[in-house]
């Protein structure tokens, strides 16, 4: 078939022909695939100067997870070990290293998979992280040169390599929390800390205060801040007359919604994002000294800032 195509220049012609497909070519008769001699996929290589390197974040008393392992050795037997890590409850960052306990012949094997399972303890996802690397030399003159695999560990929720990937602690959902807040001294205010080592989405808290007889109306604000400066302020406009008890709940509530019978609501913005040493606390207008605001109750949602 030939014809102009559209576009040509004048006076050019150009001249089109059905494409002519060839077909595939078979293997050659001396093509094959080796069966021996190859190294297992995809693990890892690791020598006598190699050590496993767990790096955890722990938020639970008492908690232990314990990792599991297999090490192909170059004869094509499987060495598989275990070892147990128990961080402080703290968050704060807990560092250990084993060594692989390679036969003593034995120079290298291939690393297979490791596995990280909740040993002693009731935690959930959101509670106990984990890190696994490969690491050289000793103390604070070695070195970590591979991090496998890394996420969090719970009931039912494991740390895999091959598998998991290298995840932050701040991916995905955190564990829902109900904390219970500290009570304050007659006359004084609500201050809560978000702890060391944690992040919070603030998902709602209820507090209670009573009112002394001094004739006044008390307002009752709700204050963001990261220690220093005010971040938001979250006013209330109704008045608590004096000896009254008022239950304050506040909460996303999308709207402003008016109060009933006892109970005052205080909307906040939706996913309230708390670092650690941010604080929660109250601002009542016209406090007395014979005020007393109750322990606040608090459910958040809180993630390890690894």
């Amino acid at each position: 078939m030939s014809g102009p195509a559209i576009g040509a220049l004048p006076g050019y012609r150009v001249e089109l022909s059905p494409e002519r497909v060839e077909p595939s070519e078979a293997l050659p008769r001396d093509v094959g695939f080796q069966a021996q001699g190859l190294a297992p996929t995809p693990a890892v290589y690791v020598s006598g100067q190699d050590r496993l390197f767990v790096r955890a974040y722990n938020s639970v008393a008492g908690a232990e997870v314990e990792v599991r392992g297999r090490l192909l050795l170059p004869e094509g037997r499987i060495f598989a070990f275990t070892r147990k890590v128990a961080p402080p409850s703290d968050r704060s960052l807990y560092d250990i290293d084993f060594p692989f306990d390679l036969p003593g012949d034995v120079n290298g094997a291939w690393l297979l998979n490791l596995l990280v399972v909740r040993s002693v303890g009731s935690f959930r996802r959101g509670q106990f992280f984990v890190q696994l690397s490969l690491f050289q030399g000793s103390g604070q003159s070695g070195f970590r040169h591979c991090v496998l695999a890394s996420g969090y560990v719970g009931h039912d929720i494991v740390v895999n390599w091959p598998g998991t990937g290298i995840n932050s602690p701040l991916e995905g959902p955190g564990i829902l929390r109900s904390v219970v807040g500290s009570d304050p001294a007659a006359g004084a205010e609500i201050v809560e800390v978000v702890p060391p080592g944690a992040r919070w989405v603030l998902r709602g808290l209820r507090a209670t205060l009573v009112t002394d007889v001094t004739a006044v109306s008390r307002i009752v604000s709700f204050i963001i801040d990261d220690g220093v400066a005010i971040l938001l302020n979250l006013a209330g406009v109704t008045g608590h007359a004096a000896s009254l008890t008022r239950y304050y709940h506040l909460a996303e509530y999308g709207y402003q919604p008016a109060p009933v019978g006892s109970n005052i609501f205080l909307a906040m913005p939706i996913r309230l994002c708390l670092f650690q040493a941010w604080r929660i606390s109250t601002l009542t207008a016209n406090l007395q000294a014979g005020d007393n605001w109750g322990v606040p109750q608090m459910m958040v949602e809180e993630w390890i800032e690894g």
